[in-house]
């Protein structure tokens, strides 16, 4: 299944820039959606961009990314 793996920007509140979502504060949030079905996307916190990848296989074990 091929993903779209993005690191979301978030501001000094814990607000995503783009949609004014509030995700606090923490390790870095990823928003995953899968080609496949789109409607399946989350969101998810990781340490860093590989510690994301390794997370969404653990759901998706087949999962690829673009990036």
């Amino acid at each position: 299944m091929k993903c779209t793996l993005r690191k979301l920007r978030l501001d000094r509140s814990g607000y995503e820039y783009r949609t004014g979502t509030y995700y606090g504060s923490g390790l870095p949030v990823y928003h995953v959606t899968p080609d496949a079905n789109p409607s399946d996307d989350f969101t998810l916190r990781a340490s860093t961009r590989q510690k994301a990848k390794e997370l969404i296989r653990n759901r998706w074990p087949n999962a690829t990314f673009y990036n």
